[in-house]
């Protein structure tokens, strides 16, 4: 596993004076992280502020809800998120998700893939805007409740057989039960 974090201050234009020059923009941080393979505890602390992470997220080791937060600031994953056998109750760690581009996809498929978190009652992934390529299975979450409310159509861009939606959801919680 390595995890390769990538700082870039950001360089705007200043007019002084009549004179235009480029300066360092103050507090303006633009990181990108490269991680390949699954999380750890000591590779989840390296991800504090990524905005960015080149590779995927596979959350499969147990973690504390706490520990996940570092993940907040991540707004473009490049390849896939796994989460499997979690215990938390929501995805809100990943609040400011807006894109999963699905560079490389889960045994060639899934880009998005949530299963047997037993716990998880809601997504909160609220943010999230845009699937470029592959699919979404959400399955065996036995206490999540609205996957179906989720704009699933507007968000995944690649469609399957027939153009049917790119979604497989399937042994979570009965709407009627939400």
């Amino acid at each position: 596993m390595y995890v390769f974090v990538i700082a870039q201050k950001v360089t705007i234009q200043q007019k002084i004076r009549g004179n235009v020059k480029n300066v360092e923009a103050p507090d303006v941080l633009k990181v990108n992280c490269i991680v390949e393979g699954p999380l750890t505890s000591r590779i989840l602390k390296t991800l504090e502020g990524c905005e960015r992470i080149d590779g995927h997220l596979r959350i499969g080791t147990t973690f504390k809800y706490e520990e996940l937060k570092v993940l907040e600031s991540v707004k473009i994953v490049s390849e896939y998120i796994e989460i499997v056998k979690q215990d938390f109750w929501d995805l809100k760690f990943l609040k400011n998700l807006q894109i999963i581009e699905g560079r490389k996809l889960l045994n060639m498929k899934w880009v998005l893939a949530i299963f047997e978190c037993d716990n998880l009652i809601e997504l909160n992934l609220n943010s999230l805007k845009l699937i470029e390529t592959g699919s979404v299975i959400i399955k065996n979450n036995h206490r999540l409740c609205y996957v179906e409310t989720v704009d699933w159509e507007s968000i995944i861009q690649s469609k399957g057989d027939h153009g049917k939606l790119n979604l497989r959801s399937e042994g979570n919680r009965d709407r009627k039960l939400c």
